[in-house]
């Protein structure tokens, strides 16, 4: 699964995000530049997700921290759960 690069110029207008903002999560490692080009889709994600905790609902940076982690965790879960659904329909 390719991921598709979000330059960083389309992800400030997107989010309608100030450079300081997205400088912080990048500090944080919240989001990283996956290339000289910009970002993975789901770093964009991951910043949109923080936006909108810290800015709309007021959650603090180490609980945006925990809040994504989890997310990740979940969303590797998912995956796996349906890898191991795909293998066992077609053992049966």
């Amino acid at each position: 699964m390719h991921s598709k690069i979000v330059k960083r110029k389309e992800l400030l207008a997107l989010l309608d995000m100030d450079e300081e903002f997205l400088a912080l999560l990048e500090r944080e490692e919240i989001i990283s530049v996956c290339s000289e080009e910009g970002y993975s889709d789901e770093d964009a994600d991951a910043a949109r997700l923080a936006k909108l905790l810290m800015r709309d609902l007021d959650v603090n940076l180490p609980g945006v921290e925990v809040i994504l982690h989890m997310r990740r965790n979940m969303i590797e879960m998912q995956h796996r759960f349906r890898e191991v659904l795909e293998e066992l329909s077609r053992r049966m």
